[in-house]
């Protein structure tokens, strides 16, 4: 009915690992991180160091395709790359039909349905087709592109979850 043209399950390479399947080396994409859903406590057990064992290698893998504006919070950007065993859906929908699907979501119980982001085409010799920012009030913030993503993880971090690393 909202002319779905790609959904995938969020589950261990984190949204961005997925992401990138999904626009599969042809497409990019333009992500919001102010509108991404996330559990409370989320971004304070990132600050805190405490990550899921396959974080790191998500870092690592798909770390690289990223680029952030510089007024990007570190540790909401570090979501991206937080693996879940049951994470939420990410849906490609017709921009024309995206208001009407998470209404409809919303409807059906699903409250935390936002829209995060947008495909674009991919910029000719671009090595980070996924770009990210921050909206604040009626525009994105973005002081500058900053290619790649700050060390990580933060000195002292422990990993949480399956102790395979």
């Amino acid at each position: 009915a909202h002319g779905a043209t790609a959904c995938t399950d969020i589950t261990g390479f984190g949204l961005l690992g997925h992401l990138l399947e999904m626009l599969g080396g042809t497409l990019g994409a333009r992500l919001d991180l102010a509108q991404l859903p996330l559990l409370p406590g989320a971004v304070e057990q990132i600050q805190a160091g405490i990550l899921s064992t396959m974080h790191v290698a998500n870092v690592r893998s798909a770390g690289p395709f990223l680029q952030a504006g510089a007024a990007v919070d570190e540790a909401t950007k570090q979501m991206l790359f937080d693996p879940q065993t049951s994470g939420g859906l990410l849906i490609a929908v017709p921009a024309g039909r995206a208001l009407a699907l998470r209404d409809a979501l919303h409807q059906a119980g699903y409250t935390a349905a936002r829209i995060i982001g947008e495909v674009t085409a991919l910029a000719s010799g671009s090595a980070a087709p996924v770009q990210m920012s921050q909206v604040s009030g009626n525009g994105y913030v973005n002081t500058g592109p900053r290619r790649g993503i700050a060390p990580w993880p933060p000195s002292g971090a422990r990993t949480a979850g399956h102790p395979r690393q």
